[in-house]
């Protein structure tokens, strides 16, 4: 992929369709996030090794975030999939889209932390975002 942004726009895809598939697996909660962890695993391990993933650049990381990315990650796998698995089908894609509203507030509000200013339109986004999570509960 040579753009980031085809890259981004084909992940969203991707993460937009798994949790429905998953669904349909029948599994629970907590056994389709192990299932999905066990899966993940065996596909992103080889090619992790054959891009070219070194000892070197593993030991050099900053393990600290790594480890409390990791653990944001698991809890909100399982939030998700335990929640999913829960839903009756009728709100299942409104979850849905209330996880993903959040997911556009995060990274925005971390924009905002980086760039040390909050503009308008960013502003009026987070409010819009939050009226959407507000008219779909």
């Amino acid at each position: 992929m040579t753009s980031p942004f085809l890259g981004m726009a084909f992940a969203g895809v991707l993460f937009g369709i798994w949790p429905l598939v998953m669904r349909e697996s029948g599994l629970g909660g907590m056994a389709s996030t192990a299932v999905f962890i066990a899966m993940s695993a065996a596909v992103i391990m080889p090619a992790a090794l054959f891009t070219g993933v070194t000892l070197q650049g593993v030991m050099s990381a900053k393990w600290h975030y790594a480890l409390v990315a990791a653990v944001l990650a698991s809890v909100g796998l399982v939030l998700m999939n335990h929640s999913l698995a829960n839903a009756e089908p009728q709100r299942f894609a409104t979850l849905f889209v209330i996880m993903i509203m959040m997911q556009l507030v995060v990274p925005s509000l971390y924009q905002a932390y980086v760039a040390g200013v909050v503009t308008v339109k960013m502003a009026a986004g987070v409010a819009a975002a939050a009226l959407a999570i507000f008219l779909l509960v």
